[in-house]
């Protein structure tokens, strides 16, 4: 009960973030590139749209090496992005594109996603709590 919590926390949390802030490897200089982009969160992935398709410099970035990091709210990820075929891929476009239609009002280019692994940066642990049951076997009283 308390993964499922956690987890649609984390969903709230992401939904009513209005930035994510992206940072690829840059294909020329190899140092970091970051933007800030809007996004929407579907299926434990993030997608964003590129209003200049292939020319905009961080997806050209991404396809040349799609080691991403990714900050949204207070949480950072490391991932890998993609871009979306919509025509291979015409179901998913679909449901973006709606999803960025209603954040939004606008869904224009292409569809990149992002696929976080499996734990947030500095998590120390899965990215999923663990449930815990506490016990007390005996009580003491402890003097300050």
């Amino acid at each position: 009960m308390l993964n499922q919590s956690y987890r649609q926390n984390q969903r709230v949390s992401a939904e009513h973030q209005q930035f994510l802030y992206l940072t690829t490897t840059g294909r020329k200089t190899g140092k970091p590139h970051k933007i800030e982009i809007w996004f929407v969160a579907r299926d434990r992935k993030y997608y964003l749209v590129s209003e200049q398709g292939d020319r905009s410099h961080w997806v050209q970035n991404l396809k040349s090496d799609p080691k991403i990091s990714f900050t949204v709210g207070k949480d950072t990820y490391r991932g890998r992005g993609r871009v979306i075929d919509r025509k291979k891929e015409s179901e998913l476009a679909a449901k973006i594109t709606a999803l960025m239609n209603a954040k939004y009002k606008w869904s224009e280019g292409l569809i990149v996603e992002l696929a976080p692994a499996r734990s947030r940066v500095g998590a120390r642990g899965p990215a999923v709590l663990p449930s815990v049951v506490l016990r007390a076997s005996r009580f003491a009283h402890i003097e300050p």
